[in-house]
């Protein structure tokens, strides 16, 4: 995802991305790939469905992307008159969108069907990486929560597509441009002039904090005329920059393990956000803490009591977070979408879920299988914010025009379980 401008998000009210999830997913994987993480929404999750399907690829998300949402991902759209069933499994509303013309609704069908037949075929490769993930370097994003660190976030970030001031945390336009032009070499090139002047106090008092419920908004706003493509959602992206920033902080005055530990708090509560694109960008900031500790050590610095997360770790969180998403999209085999589920804990499974339920609403109506009764027996009982899921599944339908132009040319995030990492 080309990185956006710095003052424009990409997405047009992005939140709901839970439906189009799948599509931004795709979207993520460009995003995750950018050395440049400055205004990753642009990079990653808004190219694909501005938010969509939880597929938003905020792009910060380097890889991030979402359906439900985020994300965590996620995305919601379905659309229709009716809400999806939560319980019970019944048969899903009818369609109240109008009639496709056929080659464009072929070409959607076709692209679930080819990924529910990846899905079948990469879901104990998925498990195998999931349950290898360190605990240690990756804690449940689905533990308590008690502290929610919405009422202090949400003034200080910015939103996509939403009419709200500029978060208290949105840099300055030449210090952003600063930040791009230093490119990798970053670590080493923030210098004085960059961080004067700013408070990083934010960063430490996340500490108080065990989830971040951003989707809250979302479930304030009636869903029925809402789609994964207008949902407005944070633009995390400025929360990479702050990340280097912060990290150059400690490589000029050694406070290396107080910045590691702001850092990851930072990553672990976008991890419990519901969104697949705040999962991407939480890979991105940690993969920034390993840049900084790569350059630090470079020039011989004492690293004491500063050990990033391993590499191997890092690269499995990604493909993992990354992939989840697309084992509940529309046509994709009960079996292999639960199976998928169940093996999601280590990284959380509620982002992938949201993104599912968003996705059948918003175009499950064009796949070729009806899995929508699968799709919410399995969100029914997995534990998630039912308030989410219901609301996604409230949303409104999407044409298959409108799916296909929010899902990219890219390739399937599921290659990414493949043995080459789909490179």
């Amino acid at each position: 995802m080309a990185q956006p401008s710095s003052n424009g998000p990409l997405w047009p009210r992005a939140l709901l991305a839970a439906a189009v999830l799948g599509l931004l997913g795709w979207a993520l994987l460009s995003v995750e790939r950018s050395p440049s993480v400055e205004r990753p929404r642009a990079e990653a999750t808004r190219a694909p469905a501005r938010r969509g399907t939880v597929t938003r690829a905020q792009s910060a998300a380097p890889d991030a992307a979402p359906a439900l949402a985020a994300s965590d991902g996620a995305s919601a759209e379905r659309g229709g008159a009716q809400p999806l069933a939560l319980t019970g499994a019944t048969a899903p509303p009818a369609s109240t969108a109008e009639p496709v013309p056929r080659p464009r609704a072929d070409e959607a069908a076709r692209q679930l069907e080819e990924n529910a037949q990846l899905a079948q075929m990469q879901v104990e490769r998925y498990c195998e990486e999931a349950q290898a993930l360190s605990s240690e370097a990756f804690p449940s994003a689905e533990g308590p929560r008690t502290k929610d660190a919405w009422a202090y976030m949400s003034v200080r970030i910015d939103w996509e597509g939403a009419e709200r001031p500029p978060g208290l945390l949105r840099l300055a336009g030449p210090l952003r441009q600063r930040l791009r032009e230093y490119g990798a070499q970053w670590p080493t090139r923030i210098r004085d002039y960059d961080l004067q002047g700013l408070d990083f106090t934010w960063m430490g008092d996340l500490h108080a904090f065990d989830h971040w419920d951003v989707l809250r908004v979302l479930r304030a706003e009636d869903p029925s005329g809402m789609s994964a493509l207008t949902a407005s959602i944070p633009n995390f992206t400025e929360l990479m920059s702050w990340t280097k920033l912060r990290l150059g902080r400690a490589l000029a005055v050694g406070d290396f393990a107080a910045a590691s530990a702001d850092v990851r708090q930072l990553a672990f509560l976008l991890r419990t956000t519901g969104l697949v694109v705040a999962d991407m960008i939480a890979y991105r900031i940690l993969l920034h803490e390993r840049e900084a500790h790569a350059a630090a050590v470079a020039a011989g610095v004492d690293l004491a009591g500063w050990t990033p997360i391993a590499a191997e770790d890092l690269d499995r969180y990604r493909r993992v977070a990354r992939s989840g998403l697309q084992f509940q999209l529309p046509g994709v085999p009960e079996q292999t979408r639960a199976r998928a589920a169940a093996c999601a804990a280590p990284v959380g499974k509620c982002s992938a879920l949201y993104e599912g339920v968003g996705a059948h609403r918003a175009y499950g109506h064009l796949s070729a299988v009806d899995t929508s009764a699968a799709m919410a027996a399995l969100a029914a009982r997995s534990g998630c914010d039912a308030r989410m899921i219901e609301w996604l599944g409230n949303t409104r339908q999407l044409s298959a025009e409108e799916m296909l132009e929010a899902s990219p040319p890219q390739q399937n995030p599921l290659h990414l379980l493949t043995p080459d990492g789909g490179g």
